[in-house]
Formats: structure tokens, C-alpha cells, sequence
């Protein structure tokens, strides 16, 4: 004799401890708690901050990749070769990037830090206005490094390396994690309450 762990009713074989347990999985309880968890998870995805930071990911993917190309045609250009695996590695590193700028954004979730980074947008705008202008006129500037080719030996004159990364990441971290103003809602556990 099988013994249905949850009602302790007995049944005789696994058919039937397979029908009482399916009866259980469908019970009115059960169905109940699924669809508020569909609900909840439906309200979380579709959530306006969610939605917003969602595009401004998308927004600091789409960047990275520009920025990525546009550096390797003023630098690294070398035909078709170029032209097919480039923008492979300008989506490689734009992903890994942004990856790393979400992760760093998780210091926003320390509640003081957070209210201070989202009181304004001033200085998400003063960071990516910064970054862009080091991108665009640090070579200008004198933040200029030299290089060599290994092929060909001859010298190269460039944006210095932490310039151009630290600007680069910069750029994407402040887009990725662009200064949402978060609205009060109320807590799932109180509406977890209500239906159990």
C-alpha cells in the first residue's frame, strides 16, 4: 500500500497515488496561489521601472557597439576581414560591458546611494557629456599615447588606453543605469496574505 503524502489517504497502487496527487496539483488552493504567482510575475516584468530599465540597457547596448566600431575604423580598420568580425567582438565586448556595468549598478541598491543617484539626472548627464567629450577630443587634448605595430613596426599615435576604456565604460554605465525615478507600491507579501 503507497500512502499520498499530503492527505495520507491510501491507495493501492502508483496509478492511483498519481491521480490523487494530480488532483491535489489541481486543487482550488493550488490553482490560486499559480495564478498570483503568474499575476505577480506578470506585474514585476511589466512594471514601468522594469520596462525603462530595460530600454536603457538596450540603449547602452546599442552605444557600446557604435563606439566599439567607430574606434576600430579609426584604428584597427583592415578591410572586408574587419568589416565581418569586428562588429562580432563590438557586440562581445558591449555585452560584457554592460554586464559589468549592471553589476557595479548594484551599489544604487544601497538606499542612501540610490535616493542620491536618482535625485537628479544632472550627474548622469555630466558623466556621459564628460565621457563623450574625452572620446571625441582627448586626442586633441594631448591624452595621446604611443604604440607599435607589430607587423609593420611603425609608430602610432592614439587616444591613451584608460582614457578611451574608462570613458568607454563610463558611457555605458551611466545609460545602463540611467537615474529612474522609482514610484511606492505596494509589497507582494501583503497581497500573498490575502489569497493564502
Amino acid at each position: 500500500m503507497i500512502a499520498c503524502p499530503l492527505c495520507s489517504r491510501s491507495g493501492g497502487t502508483a496509478r492511483t497515488l498519481f491521480d490523487t496527487g494530480v488532483a491535489h496539483l489541481l486543487s482550488e488552493k493550488t490553482l490560486q496561489y499559480a495564478k498570483f504567482a503568474v499575476a505577480v510575475l506578470g506585474k514585476r516584468l511589466l512594471r514601468r521601472e522594469t520596462v525603462l530599465r530595460a530600454v536603457a540597457i538596450l540603449i547602452a547596448l546599442a552605444v557600446g557597439w557604435v563606439v566599439y566600431m567607430i574606434a576600430m575604423m579609426m584604428t584597427v580598420y583592415d578591410g572586408l576581414l574587419s568589416l565581418i568580425l569586428q562588429p562580432i567582438m563590438a557586440v562581445f565586448w558591449s555585452v560584457l560591458t554592460v554586464g559589468c556595468a549592471l553589476l557595479l549598478g548594484l551599489i544604487f541598491k544601497i538606499p542612501v546611494l540610490g535616493r542620491l543617484w536618482r535625485k537628479s539626472s544632472l550627474p548622469a548627464i555630466l558623466l556621459i557629456s564628460a565621457s563623450l567629450f574625452t572620446l571625441c577630443f582627448g586626442y586633441s587634448l594631448g591624452l595621446r599615447q604611443s604604440y607599435t605595430d607589430p607587423e609593420t613596426q611603425q609608430q602610432i599615435v592614439l587616444l591613451r588606453a584608460d582614457a578611451a576604456l574608462g570613458s568607454y565604460f563610463v558611457l555605458l554605465f551611466t545609460i545602463a543605469n540611467w537615474p529612474l525615478k522609482v514610484r511606492q507600491g505596494t509589497h507582494f507579501t501583503d497581497e500573498w496574505a490575502r489569497v493564502g
